[in-house]
């Protein structure tokens, strides 16, 4: 369960988390996926390979987009633009009238 409300207000949020977490997934995926090229550039050196290759480096690949994309909105995009708004406090102690008494 992505959120506890229910009705069509639950169904709004739920597909605005998966949509979020989707965006983040688009915006990442070539940021992870340099990132472990260029890792696996530097363990193994450049040879001629065929398709199999492809096949091999796909799930470890995906993977690594996954966990990348997940991190980033889990530390970020959920914290900072999906946490629930706080009112604004006006600074006075609970029980008292900010204005003055006459």
């Amino acid at each position: 369960m992505l959120a506890p409300t229910e009705g069509p207000a639950g169904l709004a949020l739920k597909e605005g988390i998966l949509f979020g977490a989707f965006f983040i997934l688009c915006l990442i995926h070539g940021l992870a996926l340099k990132g472990a090229f260029l890792a696996l550039g530097r363990l193994l050196p450049p040879a001629e390979t065929g398709a199999w290759v492809f096949w091999v480096l796909l799930p470890p690949m995906f993977a690594a987009t996954l966990v990348s994309s997940t991190a980033l909105f889990l530390l970020v995009e959920r914290p900072l633009s999906l946490a629930p708004r706080r009112p604004a406090t006006t600074g006075t102690a609970p029980g008292r009238d900010a204005r003055p008494a006459v």
